[in-house]
C-alpha cells in the first residue's frame, strides 16, 4: 500500500512528489518499502511507474481545481476552470507541479479570490484609465449587455470605451458631458451618476457605474486542498496501475 502526507517545502524533494506554490505533497514516502517487496524486474520498472504515477495524481490535482471552482463560482469562465497547468514528472525527477497560468504584469486574479482582499483593476479598466480619472473601477449596471458568464460583451466595451474618449475629448471643448452619441459617460460635476448611459427615446438607462473603491473579497476558494485530496485518492491507485503495467510490458 502507497500513503500520501504532506511536508514542508525545505530540503530535497523526495521520490514521486506533487509540487504547489508553497508547499509540497509528498505521495511516495513508504516507495522503499514497496521496493523492497518487488521482483528485480519490478524495482527496476519502479522509477518509470513512479514518474507517470506522480503526473497522473497531479493531473487529478489539476482537474480537481475546475470542479471546486465550478461548485464555488456562478458561471465561471472557460478561462478560468482552466487556469491551471502541470509541469509533469521524469524518471530521473519525479516531482510534479500544479500551477497558475500566468498573467502577464500582474497579479492572478484567482489569488484574491483564494486570500481575499480588493479587486485589482482589470485589463479593461486600465485601458479606460488613459481616457477617464485614474483608478476607477466599472462595474455593469442594469441595462448592460452581458454574455452568459456575467461580463460584458465586447460589443458592449467598445461601446463603454468608444462614450468614455467621446466624453474625454467632448469635455475639453464644452465642459460638459457628451451627449451627441447614444451611449455617453458622465464627466466630474454631471448631475448624473458617474457612470455610462444609453439615451433611447428621451429615456436614460445606466449601462455601467463607476466607482473609486473596489469591490473587496472574502475568501472563498481553498484550491490547496482541492489538488491535495485529489492528489491523495488518486495516487495509491495510479503507481499500482502504473506499476503493473510497466512490468507487464517490460522487453
Amino acid at each position: 500500500m502507497v500513503t500520501v502526507n504532506r511536508i514542508a517545502p525545505e530540503g530535497n524533494y523526495p521520490s514521486g512528489a506533487l509540487h504547489l506554490g508553497a508547499a509540497m505533497i509528498r505521495i511516495s514516502h513508504n516507495i522503499d518499502q514497496l521496493e523492497r517487496e518487488l521482483s528485480d524486474l519490478g524495482r527496476k520498472q519502479l522509477p518509470f511507474a513512479l514518474a507517470l504515477a506522480t503526473n497522473d495524481a497531479a493531473t487529478a490535482g489539476q482537474q480537481a481545481t475546475g470542479a471546486h471552482m465550478q461548485r464555488r463560482f456562478a458561471s465561471p469562465t472557460r478561462f478560468t476552470l482552466n487556469a491551471f497547468r502541470v509541469d509533469r514528472a521524469t524518471k530521473r525527477y519525479p516531482v510534479a507541479t500544479v500551477e497558475r497560468k500566468t498573467i502577464a504584469g500582474r497579479r492572478h486574479y484567482l489569488e484574491t479570490q483564494e486570500s481575499g482582499g480588493a479587486r485589482a483593476l482589470t485589463g479593461f479598466e486600465r485601458l479606460l484609465g488613459r481616457a477617464m480619472p485614474g483608478g476607477l473601477h466599472l462595474v455593469p449596471a442594469s441595462h448592460a449587455k452581458l454574455n452568459r458568464f456575467g461580463n460584458m460583451t465586447p460589443g458592449q466595451r467598445r461601446e463603454i470605451l468608444a462614450a468614455v474618449r467621446g466624453s474625454k475629448s467632448a469635455g475639453r471643448a464644452t465642459g460638459k458631458t457628451s451627449r451627441n452619441r447614444g451611449v455617453f459617460a458622465t464627466k466630474p460635476g454631471s448631475r448624473l451618476s458617474p457612470g455610462v448611459y444609453r439615451r433611447r427615446s428621451r429615456q436614460l438607462y445606466k449601462v455601467a457605474h463607476f466607482i473609486k473603491r473596489p469591490a473587496r473579497y472574502r475568501p472563498g476558494i481553498d484550491l490547496d486542498r482541492a489538488v491535495f485530496s485529489a492528489a491523495q485518492a488518486a495516487f495509491p491507485d495510479a503507481i499500482a496501475a502504473r506499476l503493473s503495467a510497466a512490468i507487464r510490458t517490460a522487453r
